[in-house]
């Protein structure tokens, strides 16, 4: 149902409740409609016909699968953990599934080891997805096997040259290394395909001002303020490259600007910090001393 409007999915929920009046205990009309009416955030209704497809058929591991999903759109991951392990004891062929748990594992219980061993079931079902290996990758790199992490984005690359966040995120891992040339190459590759990623910019210019080219870092210094003017840490970076060559009076005029923008940052923040304060019932330490008479 991707890329269809609300008014179709409505549609085609109404086609399979049709389908359903006929044969009501179809597996694919009713896992097709719970899908459906999750989509549209008809969560109540899609639960209800998740509960009446496993009613039905207790064995099946994609019921379950899917409604995990639904759950995991209601922000209850204990029970979409428990449909999914339920579908694995079911199935343990199905690598959506331990994506998904690792997925869980990884952005919710920070236990990434955990997740790596989910990635590594569900490499094994499908080993030719390039966007498992990324993902092993990241878990790997969290896990502080850096060899480990870039030789699965390398592998990724070797599935999909044109993956961007492939080559995005091997070029943090390559800066993180010290592997700056390698890294500018693999920035480069994004920013030729994406010119406004504005993060690939950055992090080149970052490396050309590390690796004495000044003149180019300046170039995605400027495109980056062109869409941020006020990143003040743009502006103190620009400012060394200028001054480096030999560009003292630009360097210095970055240099205060960004000491400005630096000074006007932290204002707001305290501003927004003592506003939070009041919010939440004014001073702490008053707060704490109240509660401790």
């Amino acid at each position: 149902m991707l890329d269809c409007t609300k008014e179709e999915v409505e549609k085609a929920i109404a086609d399979y409740e049709a389908g359903l009046q006929q044969m009501p205990q179809h597996r694919v009309f009713l896992m097709n409609k719970a899908v459906s009416e999750c989509e549209i955030g008809e969560y109540g209704k899609a639960d209800s016909t998740y509960t009446r497809l496993l009613s039905i058929y207790p064995g099946y591991a994609n019921g379950y699968l899917g409604r995990a999903q639904l759950r995991m759109e209601q922000h209850d991951t204990v029970a979409a953990m428990a449909d999914i392990d339920k579908s694995i004891s079911i199935s343990k062929n199905i690598p959506g599934a331990y994506v998904m748990r690792a997925e869980i594992n990884m952005d919710y219980n920070k236990d990434f080891k955990a997740a790596l061993a989910d990635m590594d079931e569900a490499i094994k079902l499908e080993p030719h997805f390039s966007g498992y290996f990324i993902n092993r990758a990241f878990m790997k790199y969290n896990l502080d096997d850096y060899f480990g992490a870039m030789a699965d984005y390398d592998y990724a690359l070797q599935l999909d040259p044109t993956s961007m966040a492939a080559h995005f995120n091997r070029g943090l891992l390559r800066t993180e290394v010290g592997d700056n040339n390698k890294a500018i190459y693999d920035f480069s590759y994004v920013l030729r395909s994406d010119p406004g990623n504005m993060a690939a910019r950055y992090n080149r210019a970052l490396l050309y001002s590390e690796t004495g080219q000044y003149r180019d870092a300046i170039a995605d210094f400027d495109a980056v303020l062109e869409t941020y003017p006020d990143f003040d840490a743009v502006l103190f970076a620009r400012s060394e490259c200028k001054r480096k060559m030999g560009d003292m009076a630009g360097g210095e005029q970055d240099y205060n600007r960004a000491r400005e923008l630096s000074r006007e940052n932290k204002e707001r923040q305290k501003e927004n910090e003592n506003d939070e304060t009041l919010a939440q019932g004014g001073d702490g330490k008053q707060a704490e001393e109240t509660r401790k008479e």
